[in-house]
This record gives structure tokens, sequence and C-alpha cells, in this order.
């Protein structure tokens, strides 16, 4: 999850010698790629465009020419500066690699390993006693130790009476500290040896096991009755194959969950005139220059005093909103996501298995209370219409809509009957009795990337291109003109009903 939803909103960082192993990637942002193109340009229109007056020194048509002296000067000024840059960096590369290794570049012979043990054969005697026990094997590694208990060596056929100690400690090279250790700890028994156990800090292969995430049950549930893109996400986190896949994956649904408690919360506030400093932070951030995952928790969280006095709450919210013992609670769990998020997007992102497992065991146990948390989003469904007919002779109106719960994207098709008008293919909040309209914050839209139609939210506006909109599955961009003054009126809190907090 490259990442394709940076809080930072920063650049990704470049690829060295990506490019034809010279250039980086991005080229663009490679100078010598612009210092090549520049030499090339110039002696090409210098030869094909010459002063006049001047006389021809060659036979070669003049495009011919012109072509011979662009390729010329840009290998001698542009390809050439590039290999003696890759020659430098491969030059630091190996001091940085000799710095952080000090024994890398000695001689092997300075730096004798210790001969592996060979097993001793067994002294020829009718009956093994105590004295006579075969010695301990050597101990095992830490990876040995995961892969479960050692099976039992062959014993070694008698082929000669045992040599004295001191024969033996002469001819033996002596084991490893860890060895002796070992050796010292476990007790001469004629049984087999038991293996070592593994370290306390070692993470435990059941942390290893995915089948664990697969088959959590809040998981599951989510991705029934959530929200289209909380379940969406919930299910990528599920599916993945990795846990690097299962961590990155479940940053991407803690995202989506944020967006859109916060895109409830601040729709609600819509309707009802609810204003608070944080909601007007919010909508400042999306007209100047983008809203963060703070922002939105910041809105969310501010809308939980005045909602549990209004008559018309979102069920569920106020109370989930409440904190806990210590400060925990819903905001607490979104926050501790956030700062793992940052880590992640800092450079922090696990490097193997083993330290992805780490980190899975302390931020999936927040991630699953948040989704418990938000679970009556479930009782909040969000409804995209089609179309709607007017009844003469009931006085309401007949609409065609689809319900985008769940993580499939062929929505399930439902009809139902309303009091007031509602816009053609536009997302409602249905809430209680009421239907919310939440253009612009979510919208459906065609997205040019991936040519197909996606549910996108309103990240920020661009006064060339018109309102920035990010999709909740991919996190592609997509601009709409049409939504200017709407996301404009963010920071006005339209409403029909009046209530300050």
């Amino acid at each position: 999850m490259s990442f394709l939803q940076d809080p930072d909103r920063g650049r990704p960082p470049k690829q060295m010698n990506a490019v034809l192993g010279l250039y980086d990637s991005p080229p663009h942002r490679d100078w010598l790629v612009w210092w090549t193109v520049g030499w090339t340009i110039l002696a090409g229109i210098a030869i094909a465009f010459p002063d006049e007056g001047s006389t021809s020194t060659t036979t070669l048509p003049r495009w011919l020419d012109a072509l011979l002296a662009a390729v010329v000067f840009g290998v001698l000024f542009g390809i050439f500066p590039t290999c003696i840059r890759l020659l430098i960096r491969r030059a630091r590369y190996r001091k940085v690699r000799r710095g952080a290794n000090p024994s890398h570049g000695l001689r092997s012979e300075s730096v004798p390993s210790p001969a592996p043990a060979t097993p001793r054969p067994a002294p020829s005697v009718p009956t093994p006693g105590p004295s006579t026990a075969p010695p301990p094997p050597p101990p095992r590694s830490e990876w040995q130790a995961r892969r479960g208990p050692a099976s039992v060596p062959p014993e070694a056929p008698p082929s000669r009476p045992a040599e004295p100690a001191r024969a033996q400690q002469s001819t033996v090279p002596p084991a490893p500290e860890a060895g002796r250790a070992a050796r010292r700890a476990q007790p001469a028994t004629s049984g087999p040896a038991q293996p070592p156990k593994a370290p306390a800090d070692v993470t435990p292969i059941d942390a290893l096991d995915l089948q664990a995430v697969r088959n959590c049950e809040v998981l599951s549930k989510a991705r029934s009755d959530m929200p289209y893109p909380v379940a969406r996400a919930v299910r990528a986190v599920q599916s993945a194959t990795t846990l690097r896949d299962v961590y990155e994956g479940m940053l991407r649904g803690a995202e989506a969950l944020t967006v859109v408690l916060g895109v409830v919360a601040t729709t609600w506030a819509r309707e009802y005139d609810v204003k608070t400093p944080q909601l007007a932070d919010l909508g400042e951030a999306i007209v100047t220059g983008g809203a963060s995952q703070g922002h939105w928790i910041q809105a969310l969280a501010s809308v939980g005093g005045p909602m549990s006095q209004h008559p018309q709450p979102v069920a569920g919210l106020s109370a989930a909103l409440k904190r806990g013992k210590g400060g925990s609670g819903l905001i607490a769990d979104l926050n501790e996501l956030v700062q793992e998020r940052n880590r992640w997007a800092h450079g922090a992102a696990p490097r193997n298995e083993l330290e992805a497992s780490d980190r899975l065991q302390m931020v999936l146990p927040v991630y699953e209370r948040a989704m418990e948390k938000a679970r009556f989003l479930a009782e909040c469904p969000w409804i995209l219409t089609s179309n709607s007919r007017y009844r003469r002779s009931e006085g309401d109106f007949q609409v065609h809509a689809s319900r985008t719960m769940g993580d499939h994207p062929d929505f399930e098709q439902t009809t139902f009957i309303s009091a007031t008008p509602l816009a053609d293919d536009v997302f409602y909040l249905h809430v209680g009795d009421d239907f919310i309209d939440m253009t612009p914050l979510v919208v459906m839209r065609q997205c040019p990337t991936c040519h197909q139609r996606e549910v996108s939210y309103a990240d920020r506006l661009d006064e060339r291109q018109g309102v920035s909109l990010k999709t909740f599955d991919r996190g592609h961009v997509l601009f709409d003109r049409s939504l200017i003054e709407e996301v404009r009126a963010l920071t006005h809190g339209v409403g029909r009903h009046s209530d300050t907090a």
C-alpha cells in the first residue's frame, strides 16, 4: 500500500538507477535526465539551423548531420557524466557497507571459526550408564526451535574405545559459549536429548498464522454489514497472503474507517446546522490544502456532545464517542492507528514477516476494537439512488436505489417509499426515517484511472481543476468542477435547522 494514500501528501522516494541502469525513477526528478535531453536538443538544433553565411564541412544531408551531432553530444555530455555518477554511487555504497560491517573485507584466516563438533564413537561396553551416555547434541538455532522437536540422531556404531579425556580435549575444538552453557544446564541421562526452548522474546509461531485474521468474527461481520468503503478495506485485510500485506491493508482500512465516521458525523451536523470549531477546521482544510485523518477525527469527536442532546441523533454514534477508563474509547483507538500509520509513512514500515507479525500483535487488536465500537454504522445504511417516481394518488415518491453496504461491488438493489423527492445518482445517509444528502463529501464518479464508477470522497479543492476526489478502494484521484460551490459552503455550515455547539 507503495501506499496509495500518503498522510503527508509527499512525493514517493526516488529509485536509484532504475531507468536503463543509469537514471533515477521517476525520470523527471533526475537532473541528469534534463541535462542529457538539453544537450541533445541543443546540439541538434545548432547543426540543423546554422548561421547565415556559414560553410558546410560535410557532404552528409543536414538532417543526418544534426542527428549525429545530437547523438554524440547526448552521449558525451549526458550519458558519460551519468556513468561517472553511477561509479561514484557504487564506491560510496561499498564504503558504507564496510563502515557498517567492520569484518567486511578481512581475510578469512584472521577470524577462525570453531569447527563443527564431530560425533564421538560410544565406548564398547555391554550396558550404557550415566558415565557412558552419549554427549548431548549442539544447541539448536532459533529457526530450528520454531520448526519443532529435533529428531534423535542414530547412535554411532562402535569402532574403537574412547581415548583419554586429555587427548580428546587436545583434538576437539572448544564449543561456543552458548553450547557450553547448554551442556552444563542439561543433565547427563541415557535418554534422548531434549531440545532447548525458544527465547521468550521470539514471536510465537501462532502469531504468524493468517487464519486468525481470516477467521476474526469482528472483521467478518464488518465485511457484510458495514458501509462499502469500510467493508471493502476489511476484505483486503482478510484476503491478504502475507503479514506485511495484512499490516498495510489494516492501515488503509483504519483510514477508510476514520473518513467514513467523519463523513457521517459531518453530514449529520450539516443537516441540522450543528457548528463546532473542529467542523469549521475540517471545511477550511478541504478548501485550502486537504484534510488529514486528524481533521476527520477531531470533527467526529466534536459532535459527540451536541448529538447526545439532539432529538434526532445518529443511533449509536454518541455512545461510541464516550470516553472509557483512562481515556480509552473510539477516538483513542483511531488516534493510535493514525500514529502507527505515521510511523509507516516516515520509513518505519516492517521489513520482514516477523517484524510485521510483531507490529500486528500491537495494532491489530486496536483496529478490531475500533471496528467493534463503530458497528452502529450497520444501522445507518448508505443509499445510492437510481431514479424516483412520484405517485400522485398516494402523494409520495417511489425510489429505486442501491444499498451500498457490504464488500461486494455489485450493490443490492432496493425500492422504498419516501415522503420527499430524492435526487438521482446521489448518496443518502439513512438515519431513522430521514434521508440526508451526503454530497459533496461522498459521491459516485467515473474513475479515469480504472475506468469504472468508484465511491469517492472530497479531499481538497483545486482552483483550476475543481474538487479533488479520492476513491476509497484504490486511492485514485479525480476532479469534479461541479462540486466547487458545495465544497466552499462547508466552511459556512449551511443547514435547515439551528443548533450551535
